[in-house]
């Protein structure tokens, strides 16, 4: 894999793109629990794993206007689902990122005599550190389709997850509906993974989990309705 610079991080939060306010982000600090199992008779520590955990970090430049760093990371604060992605190597299709869905723990300004004023946010996830394909590339659809599908090779049995983010949306009340779906064949077969709550307004977010088989080729089907409807809109999917 080649190597990637930082300019290329794209991060979204709470349905709000962040990238143009951030100049770095930490994402994830994965730790796992381990318990000790040693008895007498042994002549090493031995331990079982236990719970994984995942925190993540941003920071940048402080803004005060409507769907900027202050507004975005203050409301955080208090809320019980944040949603946030961050793709280190932008969101072409089929790249890799992380994703979370958990709480802030702290939000900081600081305000130096001689240089600009900083802010970074700290967040918990409560669902560890989930590493995500891009399914669909943070864009604008306007019609009922279909994203590309995603190979993985091989089916797996441990379930995954897909993470939603709108970002803007417009027209006289749209809706759009979304299936993930997976089928052992491309192009045909597929049936339904989950689905998200219908969307109709921007600063829409939501991560589905599902269990069990995750067939081989993943795509996600959208239906849009309303008057001039349009929904810019990105798609991550984490195998486990």
């Amino acid at each position: 894999m080649a190597t990637v610079h930082g300019k290329q991080t794209i991060v979204l939060l709470n349905g709000v793109v962040m990238t143009t306010f951030l100049n770095e982000a930490s994402a994830p600090t994965a730790s796992q629990d381990t318990a000790d199992t040693s008895t007498f008779s042994d002549s090493a520590k031995t331990y079982v794993p236990g719970l994984t955990d995942a925190t993540f970090s941003l920071s940048g430049l402080f803004d005060g206007a409507t769907d900027a760093t202050d507004q975005v990371f203050q409301s955080t604060i208090g809320d019980t689902d944040d949603n946030l992605v961050v793709l280190y190597d932008g969101d072409t299709l089929n790249n890799t990122g992380w994703a979370m869905e958990g709480n802030s723990t702290s939000y900081e300004i600081t305000a130096p005599v001689a240089d600009v004023v900083s802010v970074s946010l700290a967040l918990q996830s409560s669902t560890a550190a989930e590493r995500i394909r891009v399914l669909h590339p943070l864009g604008a659809v306007t019609v009922t389709g279909t994203t590309s599908e995603l190979d993985n090779s091989a089916g797996t049995t441990n379930g995954g997850s897909c993470f939603l983010q709108v970002t803007a949306a417009s027209g006289t009340t749209p809706t759009l509906d979304i299936d993930v779906e997976h089928s052992t064949t491309s192009g045909s077969g597929f049936t339904t993974l989950g689905s998200f709550t219908t969307a109709t307004a921007a600063k829409s977010f939501e991560r589905i989990e599902f269990t069990g088989t995750v067939n081989q080729f993943v795509r996600a089907s959208f239906t849009i309705t309303g008057t001039t409807p349009s929904f810019t809109m990105f798609l991550g999917f984490n195998r486990e």
